[in-house]
């Protein structure tokens, strides 16, 4: 459903941004061909801070990488359509703890359904993350996706860029260096995973709204690089149907119950940072 959705949104985007440019070129597929200095290259990419300035149940955002490769180059110097790749490889400096209506709900429905003692100690190693104990608790998160990009006017009108991915996050929790009921290979760390994520963004780039076409990347001038900070709005979908944690599930220590409430996770953010393209 959702994904009919955001196929939905993309090409009432791409209408929307062909108006301005018909106009000026012509039919579209002529823009595309036309010949232009100032061509798009086939990689892009950046840096991005994201914050969600709504309340999650788990921690969101943080400082992120993205690169890209631009299959539309083969075709035309004027389009970015490519497939992207984002990553977050940093956990981040801070500890951080659910809300306390989650934490509240989660003992409450707190019924572990496991059959090994193995098993059991995993399921307290997450309810102590989520009831934040001392050196027990979550640490940061990490996240990698991968998706399609389209940029249809890279050098003018905002140089609107949407982003469709799927990939996985995982948060982070201290204090099991060597436990024997998990195989986490030495670290500090257990790791809760989720596969499955769903998510989107726009970006966009304030100081390009003018419609003088703007240099490349490798030819910019110091004033020209203010044409690279970039703004985008995202949204993401973590599903608690998806976690694992070494053979275990969320789905395996709580009633159907919590899940309903809390299963579908929907996260929106906002982000600041340098994109190149």
């Amino acid at each position: 459903m959702h994904r009919i959705l955001y196929f939905k949104l993309a090409i009432l985007f791409v209408l929307w941004c062909s108006k301005p440019v018909a106009a000026q070129k012509g039919a579209y597929g002529q823009f595309l061909k036309a010949d232009t200095a100032a061509a798009n290259s086939y990689f892009y990419g950046g840096s991005h801070f994201t914050y969600s300035p709504l309340q999650t149940d788990f921690r969101y955002g943080g400082i992120y990488g993205q690169v890209g490769f631009n299959l539309g180059r083969l075709f035309s110097k004027k389009i970015i359509l490519g497939v992207t790749v984002d990553f977050k490889g940093w956990k981040g400096f801070n500890s951080w703890k659910p809300p306390d209506k989650l934490k509240n709900d989660f003992n409450a429905a707190y019924l572990p359904n496991v059959s090994t003692p193995e098993d059991l100690a995993k399921a307290e190693m997450i309810t102590n993350a989520v009831n934040d104990v001392e050196d027990k608790n979550f640490q940061g998160n990490y996240f990698g996706r991968i998706g399609l990009s389209i940029a249809p006017f890279p050098r003018k009108f905002g140089s609107f860029m949407m982003t469709l991915q799927r990939g996985y996050c995982s948060f982070p929790i201290y204090g099991y260096y060597d436990d024997p009921n998990i195989d986490n290979l030495d670290s500090d760390f257990a790791f809760l995973d989720f596969g499955r994520v769903y998510s989107g963004a726009i970006y966009f780039k304030p100081f390009t709204f003018s419609k003088k076409t703007r240099r490349t990347s490798f030819t910019a001038s110091k004033e020209d690089w203010k044409n690279y900070v970039t703004v985008g709005l995202h949204y993401e979908r973590l599903n608690l149907n998806e976690s694992s944690f070494y053979g275990i599930s969320v789905n395996d220590i709580v009633k159907k119950e919590f899940l309903d409430k809390y299963g579908i996770q929907q996260r929106f953010g906002i982000s600041l940072g340098v994109n190149i393209y």
